[in-house]
């Protein structure tokens, strides 16, 4: 069992676990196949990746608003360069909430027992107790995301190349900074009222 896990790129999902009288658990999935057990819940699993890569899970929370107009359960991008992004089968504040790497996810379907059978890249496969229309919806918001993100990323390069020229770089390019740096404020902004509501 591990006190602290950080979600990488081999992170498949984070599932809630139980063993005997303890419920703050939960298993992670890995691209190898392994299972990790991890004290923890998934959101303390989430809230620490969101903190490691980037911002605090609100923070990321916001932006996803941002992007795609959904307050409830939003997927999350939880690092700054999309590559890392996970989607909750649950609301945040439900202990049952699972949360899975969209990038991993071949295919899903329902069972006779109205559960939703995930297939990973891998051939793996996880049973959730889930309707498939609630996990159908959190998959297509999650892929909504990811394209909302890439355009966002697209626009931020068509105006660095039709503002600079191609003998300056992005980092000197002041439109390039511009975006980059009104995201980056976006994100900060958030965490400092985060850091101002706890106090």
């Amino acid at each position: 069992m591990m006190f602290n896990y950080t979600i990488n790129f081999n992170t498949m999902c984070v599932i809630p676990a139980t063993q005997g009288n303890i419920t703050r658990l939960c298993t992670v999935h890995e691209l190898n196949g392994e299972k990790v057990t991890v004290a923890a819940t998934t959101q303390e699993v989430i809230h620490h990746a969101c903190e490691h890569y980037s911002y605090s899970y609100d923070a990321r929370k916001h932006f996803s608003t941002h992007l795609i107009d959904v307050t409830h359960k939003p997927p999350l991008l939880i690092d700054l360069y999309g590559k890392l992004l996970f989607f909750p089968t649950l609301s945040d504040r439900n202990k049952e909430v699972a949360w899975f790497n969209l990038s991993y996810i071949e295919s899903y379907h329902e069972t006779y027992n109205d559960t939703v059978l995930v297939k990973f890249k891998n051939g793996e496969k996880v049973e959730l107790p889930l309707s498939l229309h609630i996990f159908n919806k959190q998959y297509l918001l999650a892929t909504k995301l990811y394209f909302k993100f890439n355009q966002y990323i697209k626009n931020l390069d068509e105006s660095y190349q039709s503002n600079s020229g191609h003998n300056i770089s992005k980092a000197g390019n002041p439109f390039y900074q511009l975006h980059h740096d009104n995201y980056m404020n976006f994100l900060a902004e958030r965490d400092n009222q985060r850091q101002f509501q706890l106090k």
